[in-house]
């Protein structure tokens, strides 16, 4: 693979937002995943505080991290859609800002 090719082995890395999705930034979409990445480190934590669980195997825990990298990446791309509207607005008014 090239790497100008996207690659589509995860599920973050087939977003693409909805042309139906008004402008601006998508506030509760964006806490959503970010909530969802701080639950999921959360109970990764409780991994390390010293024994109030069975450790987990190393992919169980591989999956986690993942789970909450993907998180983040998809809440990223939520910022990024909401820079390009802006951009694409200002554009079309005129404006150099």
């Amino acid at each position: 693979m090239q790497a100008d090719q996207p690659s589509f082995y995860t599920p973050e890395s087939l977003f693409t937002p909805s042309s139906a999705a008004p402008p601006g930034i998508p506030y509760d979409a964006l806490v959503c995943a970010l909530d969802r990445a701080r639950a999921v480190l959360t109970l990764l934590s409780q991994q390390f505080d010293g024994g109030s669980c069975d450790r987990l195997g190393d992919e169980i825990l591989a999956l986690v991290v993942d789970d909450a990298m993907g998180n983040v990446k998809l809440a990223r791309k939520m910022v990024e859609f909401a820079e390009e509207e802006l951009r694409l607005s200002r554009m079309v008014r005129g404006d150099r800002s």
